[in-house]
C-alpha cells in the first residue's frame, strides 16, 4: 500500500473525545477496522513471534478494499492522522469527516506544497 498523507482530524473546541472514544469508534464505524496482528521474526532471537498494532490505529476499507488508515498521533498529541490511497483521496476524505463528526472533532486538509 503506498498512501499519502492527506490530513488530521483534530478536536473542536470544547470536545470531550479522546482516545478512548476513538478506539470504540473503530469497532462501530462500517468504514474502519483494526489492523490485523502480522507474522514476522523478532530481530534478535530471529524466531517467530507475532507483532500486535496498537489498539488505537484503524484501517479505512470500502468494499472489502483498504484504502487508506487512521491511527492517534503517535506523540500522543490529541489528533488522529489520516492516511489514503492516492487515487482514493476523495473518498476518504468524505470518511475522515464523518469519523470527525461522530468525535466532535473537524477534519484538516493537509495543504499541498
Amino acid at each position: 500500500m503506498t498512501t499519502e498523507l492527506v490530513g488530521t482530524i483534530e478536536p473542536e473546541p470544547g470536545s470531550l473525545a479522546g482516545k478512548d472514544e476513538w478506539i470504540a469508534l473503530i469497532s462501530a464505524h462500517s468504514a474502519l477496522a483494526s489492523v490485523a496482528p502480522k507474522q514476522g521474526t523478532n530481530p534478535f532471537s530471529r524466531k517467530p513471534m507475532v507483532y500486535s498494532p496498537s489498539p488505537d490505529a484503524a484501517t479505512v476499507v470500502v468494499d472489502g478494499t483498504t484504502i487508506g488508515a487512521i491511527h492517534w498521533a503517535m506523540n500522543d498529541s490529541r489528533q488522529l492522522i489520516v492516511w489514503s490511497e492516492p487515487e482514493v483521496k476523495n473518498r476518504l476524505v468524505v470518511i475522515a469527516s464523518d469519523v470527525a463528526s461522530r468525535l466532535g472533532w473537524r477534519f484538516v486538509a493537509r495543504e499541498e506544497a
